[in-house]
C-alpha cells in the first residue's frame, strides 16, 4: 500500500514537472477578437497622378531662324504644363537633356525661362535644372515661356546642330520626391541649328527654252550667314554619284552661288553679277538629276554623315540612297513640272521638312512694242509695251527689268530695273546708256532691240524674259539732244561745240531761193514757206530709212576718228534737206539805216519746242528804190567777206556767191555718191568733226551775212537768235 502511494506521488510529480516545463517555454500569449459587419451601397477607387505638355508650335520660332541661328539671334517657344481632370494635385521640376548635336554649339546657347511672366531661370541651355519644385496652379495649367539666344559675342558656327528635350517630373504634394507615391514624367523635344549653306533651288527638269537635260541643270546655294563662305572642296552628291566643287569665289553673306555642268547655262538666264558661278569639271551634277525622283546631299568635307551640311530629295524615295533619312524625306518634296523650279520659300527656309520646298513656275513674258521695224528718234519719248503673267500669284508681284541692245541682242545695257508690271514704260531715248561695266553704251543703231525680264518675288532665278522679234532703229534728232550729250560729242571731236545744228549747211539752197523770191517780189506767203524751215526738226519724223542711208556718207569723211561706234550709228542727214529743220538767223541789217527799218518790219516767232514752223513776215516795201539800195550795200559787204564762204542771211543778188554755193553743193553730192555704205549696217555713223567747220556751218558765231559796216550789230542780233542744239 505504501508502495502504491509512493508510485502515485512520483507520477503526480512527473506530471507537474512536465507541465511546468511546457509553461516555461511559452513567451507570449495572443488573444483574438473577431467581428464582421456588412454594409451595402459603398464603393472604393484608387487615386491617380497625370499631366501632359502642350505647345502651339513644333519647335522654337521663328522657324527660319531656329535652324539658322547667327550671333545675336533669339527664338522662343511656349510650353504649358496641364493637369488631367482626375489627377491628384502635384508638384514638378524641369530640366534639359541633350539628344544629339555639336557639344560646343549646344553649350554656347543661352536660355531664359519664365513662368506666368516671372523669371525662373537665366543661364546656359544645357545647365537648366529647376532647384526647387513648383506646385501646379489651382486651375491646373502652368504657362512657360522659353527663350533661347545665341550671344552676339558667340564664335561663328557653320551648319552645326543641337537637339535637346525638356523633361518635366511630377509627384504627389505630400511626398518629398518622385520616388514615393504616385508620379508622372513628360518630355518635349526641340532642335536648334547654326546658320549654314542651304540647297536653296534646284532646276532638274530642263525645258527647251533653257537648254538641254544634264548639261544645263543647276543648283542654287544660299548663304544665310553674315560671313562669306568658301565651298571649294565641298562635295555635292546626286543619288550615289558625287562631285567635288572646284576652287571658286567665296559666297558672300546673304549671297548665292549657282552650280551647273556647263557655261552655256548662263546664256539662258539673267544672272546678277554678284552671284558666284561654279561649273563642275565632268559636265554634270552627279550622274545627272533625275526628273522624277532624286536626292541631293551637300558635304563640307569627306562624305561622312557628320559632314552633311544640307539634304533634299523629291518624288518617290529609295531606301538604298546613301545617307538617306527616311524619317525626314519619305516621301520627298513635290516633283515639279518640266521647266519649273523646286525651291525653298522663303530663301533659306529650313525646318527639316519636305514642305520647305515649293513648285515655282516661271513667268510668261512677251515684248509687244517695239517688236521690229519701228523708227524711234533719239531725244523723243516712246512707250514700251509688254505683258507678263505670274504663275505663282498676283501679276503685280512681278518686277520688270528693261534692257536695250544695239547689236540684235549680242550685248545689253540696262534702261531701268524694278519697274512695276503695269505693261507700259515711257522711255525718252538718250544718246547713250551705261553697260554693266560702267562704260558708255551707244543707243543709235539700226540693229536695236528691247528685252523685258520678269522676276518673281520669291527669288531672282524665278524669272523669264523676252526680246523684240526683229530689229528697230533709233536714229539721232540733234535738236533734241541734251546739253550733256552735245558737250560730250564736242569733246570727242564729232561736232563743234558752237554748232547750232550739225546739218545747218544743208539749207543753203533753200535760203538762196528765198533771196531770189524776195528780190523779185516780197511775197508774204513765199517768205513764210521758205523761212518756216528755221525751227524744223533736224530729221523729219516722216523721213524714211532710205533718206537716212543716202545721207550717212556726209558725216563719214574724217578717217582720223577711232570710235568704231560712230561708224555703226544712224545718221540724221537728208540728202535733199527736205526732212531736216534748222534755225536760220534773221536779217542782220535791221539796224543799218532808218529807211531800211521802214522798208520791212520783221515779226519772228521761234518755236523753242521743235515744232515745225517759224514764220517771218515782211511788210511790203514802201519803195523799190530803197530795197535796191539795200541790196547794193549788201553786195558790197558780201564781197569783203567772200573768203569765209558763209551763207548770208539777207536776200542778195550776188551771182558769185550763188555760184560758189552751187559748187559746194556739187562737191557734197559727189562725196555722198562716193561714200554710200555697202550695206545697211554702215549707215549708222554719228557726225564726224571735219564735216562741221565754222566755214561750212551757217549756225556758227562767225557768220555775218550782212553789211560790213554793221558787223557788231549783226553779231548781237545773231547771238540772240541762235540756239545750240
Amino acid at each position: 500500500k505504501m508502495r502504491k502511494s509512493i508510485i502515485k506521488i512520483i507520477v503526480i510529480l512527473l506530471i507537474i514537472g512536465l507541465n511546468w516545463t511546457g509553461l516555461l517555454a511559452v513567451g507570449r500569449t495572443f488573444a483574438y477578437f473577431n467581428d464582421t459587419e456588412n454594409a451595402s451601397g459603398n464603393s472604393y477607387t484608387a487615386g491617380t497622378l497625370d499631366f501632359y505638355l502642350d505647345s502651339p508650335t513644333d519647335n522654337f520660332v521663328p522657324p527660319e531662324i531656329v535652324l539658322n541661328m547667327k550671333p545675336g539671334d533669339s527664338v522662343i517657344r511656349e510650353i504649358s504644363v496641364v493637369k488631367e481632370e482626375n489627377s491628384f494635385q502635384f508638384q514638378y521640376t524641369a530640366q534639359t537633356v541633350k539628344i544629339s548635336g555639336d557639344d560646343d554649339f549646344c553649350n554656347i546657347l543661352e536660355l531664359e525661362a519664365e513662368l506666368e511672366g516671372e523669371s525662373k531661370y537665366n543661364g546656359g541651355l544645357m545647365d537648366f535644372n529647376l532647384a526647387s519644385s513648383t506646385i501646379i496652379s489651382g486651375d491646373g495649367i502652368d504657362d512657360w515661356l522659353f527663350i533661347v539666344r545665341l550671344s552676339v559675342n558667340a564664335p561663328s558656327f557653320l551648319s552645326k546642330t543641337c537637339q535637346i528635350k525638356f523633361v518635366f517630373d511630377g509627384w504627389q504634394t505630400d511626398f518629398p520626391d518622385s520616388y514615393s507615391g504616385f508620379s508622372d514624367q513628360e518630355e518635349i523635344a526641340s532642335s536648334f541649328g547654326s546658320a549654314g549653306i542651304k540647297i536653296n533651288k534646284i532646276y532638274y527638269d530642263v525645258d527647251d527654252e533653257h537648254g538641254i537635260e544634264i548639261e544645263n541643270e543647276w543648283i542654287e546655294l544660299y548663304n544665310p550667314t553674315d560671313l562669306p563662305v568658301d565651298v571649294s572642296g565641298w562635295v555635292i552628291r546626286s543619288d550615289n554619284s558625287s562631285d567635288t566643287i572646284p576652287a571658286s569665289q567665296l559666297i558672300p553673306p546673304l549671297g548665292f552661288a549657282l552650280i551647273t555642268g556647263s557655261t552655256t547655262t548662263w546664256d539662258y538666264w539673267d544672272i546678277p553679277n554678284d552671284v558666284v558661278k561654279i561649273v563642275l569639271a565632268d559636265g554634270q551634277i552627279g550622274d545627272g538629276l533625275n526628273d522624277n525622283s532624286d536626292i541631293l546631299i551637300l558635304y563640307d568635307g569627306d562624305e561622312d554623315i557628320e559632314d552633311i551640311i544640307d539634304e533634299v530629295s523629291w518624288g518617290f524615295t529609295d531606301v538604298d540612297w546613301l545617307d538617306f533619312f527616311p524619317e525626314v524625306w519619305a516621301p520627298g518634296a513635290v516633283d515639279v513640272a518640266e521647266g519649273h523650279i523646286l525651291g525653298r520659300d522663303p530663301n533659306g527656309f529650313d525646318t527639316d521638312k519636305p514642305s520647305d520646298f515649293k513648285d515655282f513656275g516661271l513667268p510668261e513674258v512677251t515684248v509687244e512694242v517695239p517688236n521690229g521695224g519701228e523708227e524711234w528718234w533719239i531725244g523723243e519719248t516712246y512707250t514700251l509695251e509688254w505683258t507678263a503673267i505670274n504663275l505663282n500669284g498676283d501679276d503685280n508681284l512681278l518686277s520688270i527689268d528693261i534692257w536695250y541692245s544695239n547689236n540684235s541682242g549680242n550685248s545689253w545695257a540696262n534702261i531701268d530695273k524694278g519697274v512695276d508690271n503695269d505693261g507700259e514704260y515711257n522711255w525718252k531715248i538718250p544718246l547713250w546708256l551705261y553697260n554693266e561695266n560702267g562704260d558708255i553704251y551707244w543707243v543709235p543703231s539700226s540693229n536695236a532691240r528691247i528685252k523685258m525680264v520678269a522676276t518673281g518675288p520669291e527669288n531672282f532665278m524665278v524669272q523669264s524674259w523676252d526680246m523684240s522679234d526683229e530689229d528697230f532703229c533709233p536714229p539721232i534728232n540733234y535738236n533734241l539732244l541734251t546739253s550733256e550729250e552735245i558737250d560730250y560729242l564736242a569733246w570727242l571731236g564729232l561736232i563743234e561745240s558752237s554748232t547750232t545744228s550739225p546739218i545747218e549747211e544743208k539749207n543753203n539752197e533753200e535760203k538762196e531761193v528765198d533771196k531770189e523770191n524776195t528780190k523779185e517780189e516780197v511775197n508774204e506767203d513765199e517768205i513764210t514757206n521758205t523761212d518756216s524751215t528755221e525751227t524744223d526738226d533736224i530729221i523729219d519724223n516722216n523721213a524714211t530709212e532710205t533718206d537716212v542711208i543716202d545721207l550717212t556718207t556726209e558725216i563719214e569723211d574724217d578717217s582720223s576718228l577711232t570710235q568704231e561706234i560712230f561708224e555703226e550709228e544712224p545718221s540724221t542727214f537728208d540728202e535733199n534737206g527736205e526732212n531736216e529743220g534748222v534755225e536760220e538767223t534773221k536779217d542782220s541789217d535791221e539796224t543799218k539805216e532808218a529807211d531800211i527799218e521802214d522798208v520791212k518790219d520783221t515779226d519772228e516767232s521761234v518755236d523753242e519746242t521743235n515744232e515745225d514752223t517759224t514764220e517771218e513776215i515782211f511788210e511790203e516795201a514802201e519803195s523799190e528804190d530803197l530795197l535796191d539800195e539795200e541790196l547794193i550795200e549788201e553786195e558790197s559787204s558780201e564781197e569783203e567777206v567772200v573768203d569765209e564762204e558763209s551763207p548770208v542771211d539777207e536776200e542778195t543778188p550776188v551771182d558769185e556767191e550763188g555760184s560758189a554755193e552751187e559748187e559746194d553743193s556739187t562737191e557734197e553730192d559727189s562725196v555722198e555718191e562716193d561714200e554710200v555704205p555697202a550695206d545697211e549696217e554702215d549707215l549708222v555713223a554719228l557726225p564726224e568733226d571735219d564735216d562741221f567747220t565754222e566755214d561750212e556751218n551757217p549756225g556758227s558765231e562767225d557768220d555775218d551775212g550782212g553789211d560790213s559796216d554793221s558787223a557788231e550789230d549783226d553779231e548781237e542780233s545773231e547771238d540772240s537768235e541762235k540756239e545750240i542744239i
